[in-house]
């Protein structure tokens, strides 16, 4: 049964690769640990960060500035016009974004996490 549990993760990571346009996919409990791992990765295993800090919009969730805390890093925020968040940012300094707030087809974009 348990060969069963991880070949349907398989099969949902690989449809939402599909859709997505992303050359693969890891499913995670939620976004603020997918944000941590992207960060993380590029700051100790990749080392592809070229300051320790990065720059978020001022309105965003308050776990975002967790995670970049949580991977050892330092956070500048940006005030952005508008009272509303949309869609998807990039956190300024990486090549994370957050797409919380954007779910599309073929949204991936290339040599970013």
């Amino acid at each position: 049964m348990a060969q069963g549990v991880y070949k349907i993760t398989e099969d949902f990571e690989s449809k939402l690769a599909e859709y997505t346009g992303a050359p693969y996919v890891i499913t995670l409990d939620n976004m603020s640990k997918a944000l941590f791992l992207g960060l993380y990765y590029e700051h100790y295993i990749a080392k592809s960060l070229t300051s320790e800090y990065i720059t978020i919009p001022s309105r965003t969730y308050p776990s975002v500035p967790c995670e970049i805390i949580h991977a050892g890093l330092k956070v500048k925020f940006k005030h952005i016009e508008g009272k509303t968040l949309k869609g998807a940012y990039q956190l300024e300094g990486s090549n994370v974004w957050d797409s919380a707030l954007s779910f599309t087809s073929q949204m991936y974009k290339k040599q970013t996490h």
